[in-house]
């Protein structure tokens, strides 16, 4: 039988539970479904895709390949830049800030419409847009990127196991806490990027096996 979730704060629930033994939540008896087909969501199902995630991922290694650079110039230079130097250093600054926040809107799109693809019932209370907006908030945040990169992978771990509770398929979670580990501590925070980048293709591939599940369903 297929493991069961808690639609409001997503623990898991013992079989034949009323309500969540979490958070108190009473348990909607789920309607009929014949064994073995997936759970669809109400809307139309997303096609699998990778542009974004890839784009994304693409966009973050250029940026951190710019800041990488304009900080070697720098040391090399011994902090005394001549005027050429400079001028290289100032562009170099330049590229990296727009690729950096091409980059930055791209994951957010990207995760936006990741959220948005996994069924609402394997979400654990998480919305789309609030796994997003709640990032902006100041160090608030620091607690909120956990709900929103691991706690998306738990999420698409559920749904594949709704589908196949017999799947062993990863939806990059320990990858994703880790990066979430390393963004919050100083200094390390600097290669956080490099954990996130192979995040987001775990996450992405494990999101496009949900939809293909769930079109089979």
């Amino acid at each position: 039988m297929a493991p069961k979730f808690c639609q409001s704060c997503g623990a898991a629930l013992p079989e034949g539970a009323a309500a969540c033994p979490q958070c108190g939540q009473a348990v909607q008896p789920p309607a009929a479904r014949p064994a073995g087909v997936p759970q669809r969501p109400a809307g139309p199902i997303p096609k699998p895709s990778s542009g974004l995630a890839t784009a994304s991922g693409v966009l973050m290694i250029v940026a951190n390949l710019f800041a990488f650079l304009m900080v070697i110039a720098v040391i090399a230079s011994g902090r005394h830049l001549s005027n050429d130097e400079a001028v290289v250093v100032g562009l170099a600054t330049m590229a990296w800030m727009m690729a950096g926040i091409a980059a930055l809107i791209v994951y957010l799109i990207w995760m936006y419409k990741t959220w948005d693809a996994v069924p609402e019932q394997y979400r654990g209370g998480t919305s789309p847009g609030k796994a997003i907006g709640f990032l902006f908030i100041p160090f608030y945040n620091l607690y909120w990127i956990f709900r929103a990169v691991a706690g998306l992978s738990k999420s698409i771990q559920r749904a594949l196991l709704a589908q196949n509770p017999q799947s062993t398929d990863g939806a990059g979670f320990g990858i994703g806490l880790a990066a979430c580990i390393m963004s919050v501590i100083p200094y390390v925070n600097m290669l956080a990027f490099i954990l996130l980048v192979i995040w987001v293709f775990m996450v992405n591939g494990a999101k496009n096996r949900m939809l293909k599940g769930l079109k089979q369903g």
